[in-house]
């Protein structure tokens, strides 16, 4: 079974799928996020009608037990809904994961997630 989660406003969403196989965890992070810098906002200016405002993603954190296994600052220069992969050795079936992303508003937002949720590889 793969685990799929959705965090954020209505607006943001991250959705993580995992896969264990032989001790090491393969995550797939999928973040919704418009990543408009200030040179996009005030180029285009207006969509439907509406001022585009500064949005995107500044930090992204994943640990596990309290050890840090993926961090990553950002700018608007990545990608709209960006798409991260990164794998956990020697991931055990009671471990946690916990996957915080801030925005340039500093809003801060994670999800925990399980390791038993993912899917097994044979």
């Amino acid at each position: 079974m793969s685990a799929s989660f959705s965090v954020f406003a209505q607006d943001n969403l991250i959705k993580v799928k995992t896969k264990l196989h032989d001790e090491v965890l393969n995550i797939k992070v999928l973040l919704k996020n418009p990543m408009i810098g200030y040179q996009e906002s005030k180029g285009i200016g207006f969509i439907n009608g509406r001022i585009k405002s500064i949005d995107y993603i500044t930090k992204i954190t994943a640990k596990s037990d309290n050890r840090i296994i993926f961090n990553i600052e950002t700018n608007p220069y990545l990608s709209k809904n960006p798409f991260i992969k990164f794998k956990i050795k020697k991931a055990l079936i009671s471990d946690k994961t916990e996957l915080a992303v801030e925005n340039n508003f500093a809003t801060k937002n994670s999800k925990i997630f399980n390791i038993k949720n993912a899917k097994k590889e044979i």
